[in-house]
């Protein structure tokens, strides 16, 4: 079974951060080709109030943490995007149900 991921990324400015994620896709491609390998199945981001979310579907909680702890690339882009460190990190077992899509 999968592991949902929430990341909560703390913004004081939504509109830097989001230019930020345009000005760096290059980047953003070359991690998600990255985390993709090491066990990532989905990745999206959002806007919440003050904050950046990032909404992923992992392998296992072990394959998220290998990966995201100490990534330099990830640093280097929440860094741009002024988002305050450590992100507030929430893991979810996926349930198999009718429905899902």
């Amino acid at each position: 079974m999968s592991t949902l991921v929430i990341v909560r990324f703390l913004v004081a400015d939504m509109s830097a951060a989001k230019k930020t994620l345009a000005d760096n896709a290059a980047l953003l491609e070359e991690i998600g080709t990255e985390a993709k390998k090491s066990g990532a199945r989905h990745h999206r981001f959002a806007e919440g109030i003050g904050e950046l979310v990032a909404i992923d579907e992992w392998d296992s909680v072990e394959a998220f943490q290998n990966f995201f702890d100490d990534n330099p690339k990830i640093a280097t882009v929440t860094k741009k995007a002024g988002a305050q460190m450590p992100p507030s990190l929430e893991f979810l077992a996926g349930v198999e149900a009718a429905g899902t899509f």
